[in-house]
């Protein structure tokens, strides 16, 4: 049995400096978000991009709704769960094909897990849209896309479509 001055003195030592450190990590882990999405794209080639993917969805018949961005979607399931913000990790699969001719460029069917903040200001604009289990499309100007000379697959000044599903949010 220990004494009361044993039990003090064990709660100072291992208790307490415990709790705080608990309490401190707490504390990082819900702290406010110090990503943001990057808007600065070339104002030229966003119009021209805009334009381009205007036409194309104009002529396909295709309905999309527009976020102020400039990005195009199309939300095929909402989804029930969270909405990720930038500091989230999510997993998701995808497809993303060239808009100018459908070529598909890169796909994961197997859930690909990363933070959004790590992905193209496309994602960062669109994958907020829907919640965790949702799907969409999203019709990506080149300038939310991959910087010109990034990928031997994708060429400069490329707008994209990517269908994503969001399959989980950490």
């Amino acid at each position: 049995m220990l004494t009361k001055s044993q039990k003090n003195n064990f709660m100072f030592k291992f208790i307490l400096p415990l709790f705080i450190s608990a309490f401190l990590i707490s504390g990082c882990l819900n702290s406010d978000c110090q990503f943001e999405v990057n808007y600065d794209g070339d104002s030229p080639q966003l119009s021209a991009d805009i334009d381009s993917i205007e036409n194309f969805l104009n002529e396909n018949n295709i309905q999309a709704l527009e976020d102020p961005s400039g990005l195009r979607y199309i939300i095929h399931e909402e989804g029930t769960g969270a909405t990720a913000d930038l500091c989230d990790v999510i997993s998701f699969t995808y497809t993303g094909r060239l808009l100018s001719d459908s070529t598909i460029i890169d796909q994961s069917n197997t859930p690909f897990r990363i933070g959004l903040y790590r992905l193209i200001t496309g994602f960062q604009i669109g994958v907020p849209l829907i919640k965790e289990g949702g799907s969409i499309t999203l019709f990506i100007p080149s300038t939310f896309g991959y910087a010109q000379d990034s990928t031997d697959n994708v060429p400069d000044n490329a707008n994209l479509i990517f269908d994503v599903q969001l399959t989980e949010i950490d």
